[in-house]
């Protein structure tokens, strides 16, 4: 089976994140944030749908912040060189 991939892109302050639903099964969709440096944040929960996966991320951007999931921290390597 073909994943089937949705994105939303966001930008905030000049701070980029990409909300990406990834379908895995029958109303089985994962759910990632990823960050101008590569990093991305995946959740464990799986949602019903990829409008459903998109909305708890925007969700979690608004409640916790565009700063938390901006940073490199502790992969500050990635930056370098």
């Amino acid at each position: 089976m073909l994943e089937t991939e949705r994105r939303r892109s966001i930008d905030i302050g000049g701070e980029k994140l990409e909300i990406i639903a990834t379908e895995l099964g029958d109303k089985e969709w994962m759910l990632a944030v990823e960050n101008s440096h590569g990093i991305k944040s995946i959740w464990f929960e799986l949602f019903p749908s990829a409008h459903d996966a998109i909305r708890a991320g925007l969700e979690a951007i608004e409640t916790e912040g565009i700063k938390t999931f901006a940073s490199n921290e502790g992969y500050e390597y990635l930056s370098e060189g």
